[in-house]
């Protein structure tokens, strides 16, 4: 069975060591409200700027936490999302996070996906300042997971920004 290198990519954080949030003393993530910009459709030549919000709500469990979403791009194309996100500290500051959600896609005057239900998940990386906020780059993708016989899919590429409330 060949396993396609999205999905690893998205779930290497699950296989790094455990262990790594112990070793550099840093607590669960808690609630966090995350500005970004970047672009939609970076695979294609129909790129739109985007600009999204979420917040990220406290840990649970296993540093895996609820987190909502929405993002607005060019040609009137919006999505919301409601999912989860695992987020494992790393040495030096620095974090990796992956996240899944359900997602309502509007397409607007942009990208047509084949389905109003769509999938979007994503891989971040993350460098945590003395002050808590971090600085995230995020590579994503948003699928319909052949829910409709027309499923394109699009790739996310984001930088972004965290602020922490606690």
């Amino acid at each position: 069975m060949k396993i396609p290198c999205r999905i690893l990519i998205f779930l290497l954080p699950f296989f790094i060591n455990q262990r790594a949030s112990a070793q550099t003393g840093m607590a669960p993530p808690g609630p966090e409200l995350v500005a970004g910009a970047g672009l939609l459709s970076i695979d294609r030549g129909e790129k739109q700027w985007l600009a999204s919000a979420d917040w990220r709500f406290s840990s649970f469990k296993w540093n895996i936490r609820p987190w909502l979403g929405a993002a607005f791009a060019e040609r009137g194309t919006w999505f919301l999302s409601a999912g989860v996100i695992y987020t494992l500290p790393m040495d030096s500051g620095w974090r990796m996070s992956v996240g899944f959600a359900p997602t309502d896609y509007r397409a607007g005057n942009g990208k047509f996906l084949g389905e109003s239900l769509e999938f979007y998940s994503f891989a971040e990386a993350g460098y945590v300042r003395t002050s808590g906020q971090v600085f995230n780059l995020r590579f994503g993708h948003i699928s319909n997971a052949h829910l409709a016989s027309y499923n394109p899919g699009t790739e996310v590429l984001m930088l972004s920004w965290s602020v922490p409330f606690h």
